[in-house]
């Protein structure tokens, strides 16, 4: 407030309680620290992004199990890593997942990602859709592990499996093969065997 001369001469001020305020902000940055925490820490690749696949958030594992620096690959869509075989099984997986619903639990996505030398990895994503309080989309966290090893098992066991049905089958046609040449003989000597057996006046010899 000023005088009629223009000094100041007091202050109306306006107090508000914002300590709920506070601690829920408290309790949100103490929550984001828990989740980095355990993110820095996860052996799996923590991954967030957008809808539209664009990464907002990358974890160190990124550097161990593909070899990129985490923030190189911040603005990057997820898409661009992704082998161009997989790509349409994987979005259309992606996109079955949003529609299914909050309580839809969360699939087991199997791809083909691009390591930074070029080579490529199986990789397992386990995706959770993350919300606003009216339950639509906003963005996806994921759960990204290296399945190479498993991978090169399965498939070494697949080729057993294969190889092994290839024998059976070989086999089988052997003894048929087999059985068919001995009874074909067989028959003709038998038959004359009859005969010769009916037959009198024949000697011992």
């Amino acid at each position: 407030e000023h005088d009629a001369d223009g000094a100041l001469i007091g202050l109306v001020g306006v107090f508000q309680d914002v300590t709920e305020r506070e601690r829920a902000h408290e309790i949100v940055a103490a929550s984001e620290a828990r989740f980095r925490t355990l993110a820095d820490h996860a052996s799996d690749v923590i991954a967030i992004f957008n809808l539209e696949g664009v990464f907002r958030y990358l974890s160190p594992a990124t550097r161990r199990v593909m070899g990129w620096a985490p923030e190189n690959l911040i603005g990057m869509r997820s898409w661009d890593l992704v082998h161009t075989d997989d790509q349409q099984a994987m979005r259309a997986a992606y996109r079955d997942h949003l529609a299914a619903g909050p309580d839809a639990p969360s699939p087991r996505i199997r791809y083909r990602g691009r390591r930074r030398d070029g080579s490529w990895a199986w990789l397992e994503a386990q995706p959770t859709v993350l919300r606003d309080r009216n339950g639509a989309p906003i963005e996806i966290q994921d759960s990204v592990r290296d399945i190479s090893a498993a991978k090169a098992l399965e498939e070494a066991l697949t080729e057993a499996r294969d190889a092994a049905a290839a024998a059976a089958r070989v086999k089988g046609d052997f003894l048929a093969n087999m059985s068919h040449e001995l009874r074909t003989p067989l028959t003709g000597v038998i038959g004359y065997s009859g005969l010769l057996k009916d037959r009198e006046g024949l000697g011992p010899t």
